[in-house]
């Protein structure tokens, strides 16, 4: 299982929230 930086999930989320 790969580590993702909190950061990173963050932005990641919030990409694909604004993306909706």
């Amino acid at each position: 299982m790969l580590r993702i930086p909190d950061i990173l999930m963050k932005c990641i989320l919030f990409s694909w929230l604004v993306g909706i």
